[in-house]
């Protein structure tokens, strides 16, 4: 967060050492898109909305090259900011619902059914397409 404030941007280059596009357990649990979420949840606590529109920005576009801290990255948005903050939220409807081979990986469908409020907007996102 300190490094946003002089640079107007954070690092989010971060070496693992498994494959970023696996959905994996140990993928989804650290990486990048985790960090986008804490950074997220931190402009959110500190009142910084330059640092939360970046860290959504960061999370959208990083969707697609890595899946790396996915599952985490979910725990963090739902548990870490307030109901009624939906930017990071939607995002990670938008990608649950337009990338339905998630649906098929087991790892992700138990951070789902553990999370009701991502439920419920999974479930209004269904009703709305209807």
């Amino acid at each position: 967060m300190i490094h946003y404030f002089y640079h107007h941007d954070y690092p989010s280059k971060f070496a693992t050492d498994h494959d970023h596009n696996a959905l994996t357990a140990e993928n989804t649990a650290q990486g990048v898109l985790a960090v986008h979420s804490k950074m997220y949840a931190m402009g959110e606590k500190y009142q910084i909305p330059g640092l939360k529109a970046l860290a959504v920005r960061k999370y959208g576009s990083g969707w697609l090259s890595t899946s790396a801290g996915f599952n985490t990255a979910i725990v963090i948005a739902y548990m870490s900011t307030p109901e009624t903050d939906r930017h990071l939220r939607e995002v990670i409807v938008d990608i649950l619902s337009r990338d339905k081979w998630l649906a098929k990986r087991d790892v992700v469908c138990q951070t789902v059914k553990e999370i009701p409020e991502l439920l419920y907007d999974l479930y209004r996102r269904l009703m709305d397409a209807h």
